[in-house]
């Protein structure tokens, strides 16, 4: 069967470098799947730097906007990681949930975030498991060598907030994607955070065939 799966493979490899219709076709499927896992990132570096960025002592105007931002934009919007729009939903609505206590200061905001994101990270990886059965290796044209993960990624609380104090996200997100989130607050239009993100262009490129995509 080595054999033959190194046959498969082969034609494969062939195939993408002399079908330009299949080359495509390749990269727009890994695009899809690309700007999915870029944008989870992106996000979760918009939500950390945020919440370890935010005052401790927030003004009314804070509180109001950003606990509208958690009960009512975020679960309509989010997005980038498959089911994260559900799981958001069913931790939010199985928390004992006072938003207001969440965004009372910098701790208690930062500490949902963290936590919000080791429960995501718990369900992807028990959903991953399930969903996972009887997988044929029959034909083994492309191996993934490295090592699965044996248990969900989980944060410390501690090692999130030493990332993030030791560099500001704020402006390096601000120049890149031209987004601040403290200054949709003070503009009173948090809600509209997703509107400018879903616009955001995200860009790989074949530069070994000089293909680019273009993805929004």
């Amino acid at each position: 069967m080595d054999k033959l799966d190194d046959i498969f493979k082969s034609q494969i490899i062939s195939s993408y470098e002399n079908n330009l219709a299949f080359r495509y076709q390749l990269l727009n499927l890994f695009n899809n799947h690309y700007t999915q896992n870029i944008k989870y990132h992106i996000l979760w570096l918009f939500f950390h730097s945020f919440s370890f960025a935010y005052p401790d002592n927030p003004s009314e105007e804070y509180k109001i906007e950003t606990a509208n931002f958690i009960l009512n934009t975020i679960p309509k919007n989010l997005g980038g990681c498959g089911g994260c729009q559900n799981d958001y939903k069913t931790y939010i609505n199985n928390l004992n949930f006072n938003v207001f206590r969440i965004v009372s200061s910098k701790q208690e905001l930062s500490t949902f975030f963290v936590d919000l994101h080791n429960d995501i990270n718990k369900k992807k990886f028990e959903q991953k498991n399930k969903n996972v059965t009887n997988v044929t290796t029959n034909f083994d044209i492309l191996i993934n060598t490295k090592n699965e993960l044996l248990e969900p990624i989980f944060y410390e609380y501690n090692d999130v907030k030493n990332k993030y104090e030791q560099t500001d996200f704020i402006p390096l997100l601000e120049t890149k994607f031209n987004i601040n989130i403290f200054n949709l607050i003070e503009n009173k239009s948090l809600s509209t955070f997703y509107d400018i993100f879903n616009k955001l262009d995200f860009k790989f490129a074949d530069t070994k065939y000089n293909i680019s995509f273009s993805l929004t």
